[in-house]
């Protein structure tokens, strides 16, 4: 997955064809790793997220 592609994943959930909850989520790991924004975070934690969001995984403590 190249960087465009993992922020897109978080960036442009309807375009994407994601659900409200996915969407939520990709927000609530944002938070959970101190991020206002995808582009506070690097590559690879993008496409951390992205894969948590996919598998509907919650971040810790959720």
């Amino acid at each position: 997955m190249d960087q465009r592609s993992a922020l897109e994943d978080l960036c442009a959930p309807a375009a994407a064809g994601h659900t409200a909850m996915q969407t939520e989520l990709a927000r609530k790991w944002l938070t959970h790793f101190g991020a206002d924004r995808v582009q506070d975070l690097d590559l690879g934690m993008l496409e951390a997220i992205a894969g948590y969001v996919r598998k509907g995984v919650s971040p810790p403590g959720e």
